[in-house]
């Protein structure tokens, strides 16, 4: 809501909201290269509001009856060498909890609902427990397929998560999702974790850019470079290139990032 909502309808009343405004937000979003599904995600954060309040007689009639879902295929992902994950990494990055979600996802492939779910709970000695999944939609679910399941995991990332637990638990209390939002009942939004990767990957290319290394810049938007990109190639236990070490008992040597 924050990243598109607010911006666009800014501190206009509910009861101004038109159809054709709803119209122009969504045609806006899609200029912005964000996927069908991305947009359609946007799209119900406000709807369902809109929805609400029509129901309950705050506004006159819901402008969001009837609007079309987008549809079509998404744009392949593109795919970060190993070289730029680690210049990514090694940035500094505005938001802690959208650094760490992007270095889960690098080393385990987990996808954006799994980690914004996970809490203190699935946090194993050598492993993270993969129990469910977030959605803005459908709020907590089972992860995809249904199926729970076990990730490894690098003790410096351990520890990592360990202290957001803190900072989360200090903020809403046990059981708090450790990429906490405002309220306790709900994570982050997932586009601030792809923003901070997008944001990260800009600072990297002004830093090349002064450097005289043109030609190592990333160009995140012609290569869709999105937070699903880690899941295509994740950087994980089983990349020896990444790290090296005993996989069965967690215990590896420094790892690159």
């Amino acid at each position: 809501m924050i990243n598109y909502w607010e911006p666009f309808f800014k501190e206009r009343p509910l009861s101004s909201i038109t159809r054709q405004d709803m119209k122009k937000f969504s045609l806006g979003l899609s200029d912005k290269k964000l996927s069908p599904s991305s947009i359609n995600g946007v799209m119900v954060l406000g709807t369902s509001a809109l929805a609400y309040a029509a129901r309950e007689g705050m506004i006159p009639a819901d402008p969001g009856t009837g609007l079309v879902r987008f549809s079509g295929k998404s744009a392949k992902r593109g795919v970060l060498t190993e070289k730029e994950a680690a210049a990514i990494f090694n940035m500094d990055w505005k938001d802690k909890r959208a650094y760490l979600a992007n270095k889960v996802a690098a080393t385990t492939g987990m996808r954006s609902g799994e980690i914004l779910a996970l809490r203190r709970e699935d946090i194993g000695e050598n492993i993270l427990y993969i129990r469910h999944s977030f959605s803005c939609v459908d709020g907590l679910k089972t992860p995809k397929n249904g199926d729970e399941r076990q990730t490894p995991l690098y003790p410096e990332i351990r520890a990592e998560l360990l202290a957001l637990a803190d900072e989360a638990e200090s903020l809403h209390g046990e059981g708090a999702f450790i990429f906490y939002g405002i309220a306790k009942e709900r994570p982050c939004q997932d586009a601030l974790i792809l923003e901070g990767l997008h944001e990260a990957i800009d600072k990297l290319n002004e830093d090349l850019e002064k450097a005289g290394r043109e030609q190592e810049k990333i160009d995140w938007k012609a290569r869709t470079i999105v937070f699903h990109s880690w899941l295509i190639k994740s950087l994980s236990l089983n990349n020896q290139s990444f790290t090296e070490g005993d996989k069965s008992t967690g215990k590896h040597k420094q790892s690159l990032i």
